[in-house]
């Protein structure tokens, strides 16, 4: 029974692994950001409105 959990662990963090790259990997590429980011773009630009817009949404406040 400890070689099964040993199994399950070790592909539980291959598992975690593979997705906080990926997560990683959309922040580099802009697609997605952590959450409690700091805007990137310039703060009159369209997507700065949108980004504000999007974490205003999210946690429940008006724009």
């Amino acid at each position: 029974m400890a070689q099964l959990n040993w199994a399950y662990e070790a592909g539980a963090a291959a598992a975690r692994r593979t997705l906080q790259a990926g997560a990683e990997r959309y922040f580099a590429e802009g697609q997605a950001a952590p959450a409690g980011a700091e805007c990137p773009y310039p703060a009159t630009s369209w997507a700065a409105i949108h980004w504000r817009r999007g974490k205003a949404s999210r946690e429940g406040e008006s724009a």
